[in-house]
């Protein structure tokens, strides 16, 4: 899917504005938190990542992975973490890292299809694919980790789940254990577009099936004959 040089730079765009009202709104409702302000615009920065990788590699991956990028972060950060929707909707924290899961499980098939990844295995690849989503859910902890232990903060909830009677670890394994929800479900809707012909995957990145050892066939036969007609001439 081409994309105009202009139009694939609007979600980031939108995105940026949109950080930046919620930076009022959240001054003006508590303005607690300095680094608000530097996080909401700096998570917006996520939806620049596919312009600016078509623009420096000469690519044109689809403008829906940062459409997908710009809401989620809306409603990651925005609502989640400004609007404090974390602490008033119980299950939000864990619908939006089953979100992530599945939204990075979706941005490293459509990275690893532009690197002509349809020539690895099938198998190969979706398990790349998971590995690189639970190794961002980890690592996505361990920011958090580092967010409490330098700010006094408690991003893990940790207190909130002793206070519970929980483990305090428990809200670190309901993230990763969402994200690994959200990466079945990708895996689950891949092999559904699968039967379906590819029609969702083919109208975002032209993917059309994963290179047999027939097409492998056919291609080293259609390069020897390539070969053989330059001898001839």
């Amino acid at each position: 899917m081409k994309n105009s040089k202009i139009t694939q730079w609007i979600p980031g765009i939108v995105a940026e504005v949109v950080a930046v009202i919620f930076c009022i709104i959240y001054a003006v409702i508590d303005g607690s938190k300095v680094t608000m302000y530097i996080e909401l615009p700096g998570a917006a920065l996520l939806a620049f990542l596919v312009p600016a990788y078509n623009v420096v590699a000469k690519k044109s991956l689809p403008t829906a992975i940062s459409v997908a990028c710009a809401i989620f972060v809306f409603l990651a950060c925005c609502l989640g973490t400004a609007m404090d929707f974390y602490h008033k909707i119980w299950f939000y924290d864990l619908a939006m890292h089953g979100v992530s899961g599945f939204l990075c499980c979706a941005i490293i098939f459509m990275f690893i299809m532009d690197w002509n990844g349809s020539k690895l295995s099938p198998i190969g690849c979706l398990v790349t694919i998971f590995g690189f989503s639970m190794g961002v859910a980890a690592l996505w902890e361990v920011i958090e980790y580092a967010s409490d232990f330098i700010t006094g903060g408690d991003a893990q909830r940790v207190l909130e789940s002793m206070a519970a009677g929980k483990s305090p670890i428990s809200d670190t394994m309901e993230d990763i254990i969402a994200a690994l929800v959200g990466s079945l479900v990708f895996f689950a809707a891949f092999f559904a577009d699968k039967l379906a012909g590819y029609k969702v995957l083919g109208k975002l990145c032209g993917f059309t099936g994963f290179e047999t050892d027939k097409d492998v066939r056919a291609r080293e036969e259609s390069g020897e004959a390539a070969t053989d007609g330059v001898g001839a001439d």
